[in-house]
C-alpha cells in the first residue's frame, strides 16, 4: 500500500520521462541486435548446383553449407556457380530502380559511318599472342571455389600504398565478406595485375640512377612484391614490359588467366585503381539481372567518339580506318559475364591490337563477337570525366562506381562516410530523394 501511494505521488512528468527513456533504450538495443545479425549472418538462401540426389534433382543448401562444398578439382572444372532464389527483401531498395534503367544496346549498333562488312571479321592469321608466362599467381583466388565476381585491377609495381588502401576500403569485402551496415549477397575476389618495369617505363628519378643502383632497386622491388603477394595472395605478375602502350595486352592476358583458372566465376569486372566500387549494390544488380546480362557487357557507354590520330590516345589509320569508334564502355569500370569474356579472349588473337584498352575490348572485340551492351543511367556507373559527386550517393546505394581517387585520403574519407553514416547521408528507400551532404564532395 505504501509503494502504491508513492507511485501516485510521483510527478507525472517524471513518469513520462522514465517511460520515454525505457522505450528509447529498448529500441536502441533492438536495433543494435538487428545490426549485428545483418553483419554476421546472410539473409538469403543459396541454391547451389551440387551433387544430384537419386532422382537427378539438384540439392538445395544454405550459405554455410555451400561454402563447405568442394569438388576434387577445386575451381578448375565447371561451369557451375552459385544460384540465388527469389528473395526481394535481400536487395538494396535502389536495385529495382537501377535495373529498370538498364538499356540494352544492339550487338551491331552505333558505328557511323559504318565500316566495310568484312572489317569486323576475324583475320585469317594470328595477329598477336597473349602473355601466359607469370612470375607470381594469386594464391588466394579461385582455390576452393570460384567467386561470383572477380574484380581485376591493373596496377603498377611500385604502387604499394594504392593497393593497400584499396584492400583496406572497398576491396576488404573480398577477405572479410563484410560491408559497413550492409549484407553482401555473394562472394567477390580481387586480383591486382602487375608487369615488370623497363628503363623506358620507370620515372625520371629512377632513370637518373646508376646501373648498379637500378639493379639493386629492381631486386629490392621484386622482393617487396613477393612479400606482398605472399601476405595477400591477390597479385598476378605477368612476364611482360610495363607500359601504357601495353595496357591492352596486359588486361587481355589477365582475362585469359582468369578464364583458364576461374572458369566457374559468373562475372568479371575490370576496374581502375582510382575507382571506388560499391560492392553490395553491384552484386545485387548482377544477381537480380543475371539472366538478362548473360553474354553481355555492362558499364558506362561512350557513343560516336571521334578517333584521335595524334598524341597519347592516337590510333593509326592502318589499325583503325573509320573516323568513329563503335559504342564502348568506359575503362574506369565495366563488367562482363564469363561467357562474354571467353569469346573476347578467343577473338583477340585475330584482330590487330591497339593500346586504348576500353575501345579495343568493349568496342571492337565486343562488336566482332556480337555481344550486346547494357548501359545504366548517368551517375550509376562512372567515366573519366565523372569526378563531381557526393559521398551520399554511395552511402544511400545510388551509385555503383566513382572515379577521381587520385589521392589516397579520398578513399579513406569515403570509407569513413560509409562506416559512420553521417546524419546528412541517412539512407532511405526513396531512390530520387535529394542528398543533403554537398559538403562531402569527392
Amino acid at each position: 500500500m505504501r509503494l502504491h501511494r508513492s507511485l501516485i505521488n510521483f510527478p507525472a512528468k517524471h513518469v513520462y520521462l522514465y517511460v520515454l527513456l525505457t522505450a528509447c533504450t529498448y529500441y536502441t538495443c533492438l536495433q543494435y541486435i538487428k545490426y549485428q545479425q545483418s553483419i554476421h549472418r546472410p539473409v538469403c538462401k543459396i541454391i547451389h548446383k551440387g551433387p544430384s540426389n537419386k532422382y537427378g534433382e539438384d540439392q538445395e543448401v544454405n550459405l554455410a553449407d555451400a561454402k563447405k562444398i568442394r569438388t576434387h578439382s577445386g575451381c578448375s572444372s565447371g561451369p557451375v556457380y552459385t544460384k540465388w532464389d527469389t528473395c526481394p527483401h535481400c536487395f538494396r531498395p535502389t536495385v529495382y530502380n537501377v535495373s529498370n534503367q538498364l538499356r540494352r544496346m544492339a550487338r551491331n549498333s552505333s558505328l557511323f559511318p559504318r565500316a566495310p562488312p568484312s572489317f569486323f571479321q576475324p583475320r585469317k592469321e594470328i595477329q598477336q599472342r597473349l602473355i601466359t608466362k607469370t612470375l607470381i599467381t594469386p594464391s588466394a583466388v579461385c582455390q576452393d571455389a570460384c567467386p561470383y565476381l572477380i574484380a581485376m585491377l591493373p596496377s603498377v609495381a611500385d604502387d604499394y600504398d594504392v593497393r593497400d588502401t584499396i584492400r583496406a576500403t572497398w576491396a576488404s569485402v573480398a577477405k572479410t565478406h563484410l560491408w559497413p551496415h550492409a549484407v553482401v549477397n555473394a562472394d567477390m575476389q580481387v586480383i591486382f595485375v602487375l608487369a615488370n618495369y623497363t628503363s623506358d617505363s620507370r620515372n625520371e628519378r629512377r632513370k637518373q640512377h646508376a646501373t648498379k643502383n637500378k639493379e639493386r632497386d629492381s631486386h629490392s622491388e621484386m622482393t617487396r612484391i613477393q612479400t606482398e603477394a605472399a601476405r595477400y595472395g591477390d597479385i598476378l605478375y605477368l612476364v611482360m614490359h610495363e607500359s601504357y602502350y601495353n595496357l591492352t595486352l596486359k588486361v587481355m592476358s589477365a582475362f585469359k588467366w582468369i578464364r583458364d583458372h576461374c572458369p566457374r566465376t559468373k562475372f568479371v569486372m575490370k576496374v581502375d585503381v582510382d575507382t571506388f566500387v560499391s560492392v553490395p549494390l553491384l552484386l545485387d544488380i548482377l544477381i537480380f539481372n543475371e539472366e538478362r546480362l548473360e553474354y553481355s557487357v555492362l558499364g558506362y557507354g561512350y557513343n560516336m567518339t571521334e578517333v584521335i590520330r595524334t598524341g597519347k590516345w592516337s590510333v593509326p589509320q592502318a589499325v583503325w580506318s573509320p573516323g568513329i569508334y563503335p559504342l564502348y564502355a568506359s575503362g574506369c569500370a565495366y563488367v562482363m559475364t564469363m561467357s562474354a569474356l571467353s569469346a573476347i579472349v578467343d577473338a583477340s588473337r585475330y584482330f590487330p591490337i591497339f593500346h586504348i584498352e576500353d575501345v579495343y575490348i568493349t568496342g571492337v572485340l565486343r562488336r566482332m563477337v556480337e555481344l550486346p551492351m547494357f548501359l545504366a543511367e548517368p551517375g550509376v556507373f562512372t567515366d573519366f570525366y565523372d569526378t563531381f559527386y557526393s559521398h551520399c550517393e554511395f552511402v544511400r546505394y545510388r551509385r555503383v562506381t566513382g572515379t577521381g581517387f587520385d589521392r589516397l585520403f579520398k578513399y579513406n574519407n569515403l570509407w569513413a562516410s560509409l562506416i559512420y553514416q553521417n546524419s546528412t547521408c541517412r539512407r532511405t528507400n526513396e531512390f530520387n530523394v535529394p542528398c543533403a551532404c554537398s559538403e562531402y564532395m569527392v
